[in-house]
């Protein structure tokens, strides 16, 4: 048997944009399917001059942060130093 997985809504979506979602499927007659948000990236959402990843673009997103610098959930380019 495999192991079972306990995964929380706000494991896939930001808190405050779980009901949006929901909403929109229900009035639609959707099903919208979404995958694993990293763990840093909803500190993110909604901070002025941070956008999201776009559709088209497959950098990955930094797991750490770089010293004292808070990178966890960015977008990082290996030519850009802080």
């Amino acid at each position: 048997m495999g192991a079972k997985l306990s995964m929380q809504n706000s494991d896939f979506l930001h808190p405050n944009h779980i009901a949006i979602f929901a909403e929109a499927a229900s009035k639609y007659d959707f099903r919208i399917l979404v995958r694993e948000t990293g763990r840093a990236a909803p500190n993110w959402v909604g901070k002025r001059g941070y956008t999201g990843r776009r559709g088209d673009l497959k950098a990955k997103t930094a797991d750490l942060n770089a010293g004292r610098y808070q990178t966890a959930g960015l977008v990082c380019s290996p030519f850009l130093q802080p």
